[in-house]
Parts: structure tokens; C-alpha cells; sequence
């Protein structure tokens, strides 16, 4: 099918850019998270195209104190370190590769407002409020659950922590098999100021405390090993954001679904009284304090998704909590 796209030197293979191939799971995604340096408030914002699928989505949601919904925002990310480029992810653990992906990371500076009804705006501005962005594609589970027998025991251990201090920001990121091996991992440190600033890239140890009768964390302690030197960090969990508000897990809202032309919904809930062992509540991203071992404070996020049996974390069902 030939576009309007294929007016540009776009092309990387011999097929209209309007072309997904034969892999019905490829998608393309922006992802952006904000907050408050006092972390009064967050909020995050997906887009996502599966041009296997001929599908389209995005969303928004917002941690405040309101419970009032129909918000709107205006916002601007502004880059304040060099990017991220994450090692390619690729997860096979049956016969079909369920992860082939490649993903940056950066993180930032937000101008803008957020208005909720009810309450009044919320004023963004750089000088108080940090975030991240990534950006990623390739080939991940979304749309409908597939059928067919299963290849392997059902299970991923997730986490990814961009950082944000005064001096720069730190990207720390690590899946591992039920038995504890990695399967992919990054450890990263830029500077912040000019963009074109390489970035240093090293591995990082952690130390993961539960919060008792859950699979997310209390405390998290991470041990840096970069070209400058060792860093050593703590992260003190604030609130969790539960990602099924911009789709993830989402029992009817997930990615790729389709339920309908140009829909829009939304849903609202009140953090401290969420159920943290629901199946849909295990992907989380947890507004963190972070201390780093010279004195400096900073600020960040400390995604987790724990599904299935982790040995090194005493987890042996498909949801059974920490002790």
C-alpha cells in the first residue's frame, strides 16, 4: 500500500513504509514519565502504534491529591542529559521470541501545567520538576493473549530505575531468569549539560528489600561499578504509580487492543487503597528518593514487575507474595 510517507527517503527495506511485515506483535512506542522534585506529584504519558494490528493508543494519568478525573495537560520535556542507548533486548525462553527490542532512555527537565477539575493547576516548570523518556520498538507481547501450549514456566523479572540528580542522572535496568542469571542488563551514568557528552557505561549489583506480604520493594540499594569509580545509591520508595493507568496489564485498556474507533475512557483509584498483590497491580513504577554514597540527594523512579518464580527472592509460585 502505497502512502504519503513514501514521498520521503524513509525506506529501509523494499516495501512501502505502510508495510509491517508478517509480525503481527511489532509496535512502536513514546513513554514519558514527571515529577515533582518534592514529589508531591507524577504523572505519566504512553503513545503507541502497532502497524501490525492497525491499531493506534495513548494515554495519560496523574498522582494527586484530587480524586476528581477529565484532566488536561500542556507539557514540554526538555533534555538535561546525553541518552541512554540500552543494550538490545531479546527473550526467547520458548520456541518464538516473545521480547526483540531496542530501547533509549533520557532523562529531563518539564515546563507546562496540568489542570485537574476540582483542583486548581498545577504549575510544571523546569527548575522543579525531573522526569524521563524512553523511547522504544520492535517486537513484545500486546493486543489479545495468544493461544497454544506453553513452551516454558510462566514468568519476568523486570527492573528499570532512571535517576535524576542535580550532577546528572543514572540508568540502571536488569532482567533475569526464575533461577536469577541476567538475561539483559545496563548500567549508565551521564553527566548533566551538553548532549553530545559521552556516557559511561559500566554494571551495577543490587540488593532488593520486599515490603512484606508483596512483590514490591521496601528499600533498594544499587552498587555502581563505572570507569570514574564506584557510586553507591539508596532508593526509599515514596508511592507506587500503577502502570495499568497508561495500559499496561490493563484488564480491558491494554496495549494493542482494539475496542473501537477514536474511544476514549478513564479510570480513577485511590493509591494507598490498592490491592498490591491483583495480578493487574504487579507493574509499578515507585516514585523514589535517592541518596547517593557522597552526599548528594536526588530523585527517581524504580520500575518492578515480578511475575512467576524468582529463586534468589524466595518466590516460587506465579503470584506468591514475599514473606
Amino acid at each position: 500500500m502505497i502512502t504519503a510517507g513514501d514521498e520521503y527517503p524513509l525506506h529501509q527495506t523494499s516495501r512501502p513504509v505502510r508495510d509491517p511485515g508478517t509480525e503481527r506483535n511489532l509496535y512502536d512506542r513514546f513513554f514519558f514519565n514527571g515529577y515533582a522534585r518534592d514529589g508531591s506529584a507524577y504523572f505519566a504519558v504512553a503513545f503507541g502504534m502497532y502497524p501490525g494490528r492497525n491499531i493506534m493508543d495513548g494515554a495519560l494519568s496523574v498522582v494527586v491529591d484530587d480524586d476528581e478525573s477529565g484532566f488536561t495537560a500542556d507539557l514540554l520535556f526538555t533534555a538535561r542529559c546525553p541518552i541512554f542507548e540500552e543494550p538490545h533486548y531479546l527473550w526467547a525462553p520458548g520456541h518464538r521470541t516473545v521480547f526483540d527490542i531496542t530501547r533509549l532512555t533520557q532523562n529531563g527537565t518539564w515546563s507546562g501545567s496540568v489542570t485537574v477539575p476540582g483542583g486548581s493547576a498545577i504549575a510544571v516548570d523546569d527548575a522543579s520538576w525531573l522526569g524521563t523518556r524512553d523511547r522504544s520498538w520492535g517486537v513484545r507481547p500486546i493486543g489479545e493473549r495468544e493461544g497454544g501450549a506453553m513452551e516454558a514456566p510462566p514468568g519476568f523479572y523486570w527492573l528499570w530505575a532512571p535517576l535524576n540528580f542535580d550532577d546528572g542522572g543514572f540508568l540502571f535496568d536488569v532482567n533475569e531468569y526464575p533461577d536469577g542469571r541476567r538475561w539483559h542488563h545496563s548500567a549508565m551514568w551521564a553527566p548533566a549539560g551538553p548532549l553530545d557528552t559521552p556516557v559511561e557505561q559500566g554494571t551495577a549489583e543490587y540488593d532488593l528489600h520486599y515490603r512484606s506480604g508483596t512483590r514490591h520493594a521496601e528499600q533498594f540499594e544499587l552498587r555502581f561499578a563505572l570507569p570514574s569509580g564506584e557510586r553507591k545509591v539508596s532508593l526509599t520508595p515514596l508511592y507506587n504509580f500503577y502502570m495499568q493507568g497508561i495500559g499496561y496489564t490493563h484488564p480491558q485498556w491494554g496495549h494493542g487492543c482494539y475496542v473501537g474507533d477514536d474511544v476514549r475512557a478513564y479510570d480513577t483509584l485511590v493509591t494507598a487503597e490498592q490491592d498490591e498483590m491483583s495480578p493487574f497491580n504487579q507493574h509499578v513504577q515507585t516514585l523514589v528518593t535517592a541518596s547517593r554514597d557522597d552526599g548528594a540527594e536526588g530523585i527517581g523512579i524504580l520500575e518492578q514487575l515480578i511475575i512467576g518464580p524468582h529463586a534468589p527472592s524466595g518466590l516460587s509460585e506465579i503470584l506468591d507474595p514475599h514473606a
